[in-house]
C-alpha cells in the first residue's frame, strides 16, 4: 500500500518553487505597471478629485480641484448656488489666487487666473498649468455674483500637493505623480 500523503506533500513541496518561478514575472510586471502609471487599475486614492464646500452669506460654493501634476493642464470649477432654494447663481466674477509653499511672497502677489463661466449655467473653470511640484495653496475670490458686489469678497482657500509630471523621470517609484489634499 502505498502512502498517499507523502506522495501528495512531496508534489506540492517541489512544485512550489517551479509555481513561484512562473508567477514572479507576472507580479513584477504588474507592480511596475502601477508605479509606471501605465495602469488604471492601480490608481491611488490621491488620484480623486478634491472637493471643498462652503456657504456664506446665503451662497453656497463648491470648489473642484482635479489630481494636479507638474506639465499636465487640469481644469478647476467652482460651482456657486443659492443655498436656501438651491438656484444656480450666474454671471459672477471669481478669481484664482496660487501660491507655492517654496514662495517667499503673499498669496496676494503669487499667480492670478480668472474663472470664465462654462456652459452649465452656475459652473465657472479655469484652466492650470502646475510649473512646480509640492505644496500649493488655491484661494477662490468671488468678488461679484449677478450683478451684486460681495463686499467683503467670499473667499475659500484650500491646499493640494502638485505631483512630479510623469514624463519627469525614466522609472521607479519617482514617475509617480500624486496629489495630497491638505485641506
Amino acid at each position: 500500500m502505498v502512502d498517499t500523503t507523502k506522495a501528495i506533500s512531496w508534489k506540492v513541496e517541489n512544485l512550489k518553487i517551479p509555481l513561484l518561478v512562473l508567477l514572479l514575472p507576472l507580479i513584477s510586471s504588474c507592480m511596475h505597471m502601477g508605479m509606471m502609471g501605465e495602469s488604471s487599475s492601480h490608481q491611488s486614492p490621491d488620484d480623486s478629485l478634491f472637493e471643498k464646500e462652503v456657504t456664506v452669506g446665503g451662497v453656497r460654493l463648491s470648489a473642484i480641484i482635479p489630481h494636479l501634476e507638474v506639465g499636465r493642464r487640469s481644469e478647476l470649477t467652482v460651482r456657486l448656488s443659492d443655498d436656501s432654494s438651491g438656484r444656480l447663481l450666474s454671471n459672477a466674477m471669481i478669481q484664482l489666487s496660487i501660491k507655492r509653499d517654496d514662495d517667499t511672497a503673499s498669496i496676494e502677489d503669487g499667480e492670478h487666473l480668472t474663472f470664465e463661466e462654462s456652459q452649465e449655467a452656475g459652473a465657472y473653470t479655469v484652466q492650470y498649468d502646475a510649473t512646480r511640484s509640492g505644496l500649493h495653496t488655491f484661494r477662490f475670490s468671488i468678488t461679484e455674483i449677478e450683478g451684486r458686489r460681495m463686499n467683503p469678497p467670499v473667499i475659500v482657500e484650500a491646499e493640494r500637493v502638485v505631483g512630479e509630471g510623469m514624463h519627469e523621470h525614466s522609472g521607479g517609484m519617482h514617475g509617480m505623480g500624486g496629489t495630497a489634499t491638505r485641506r
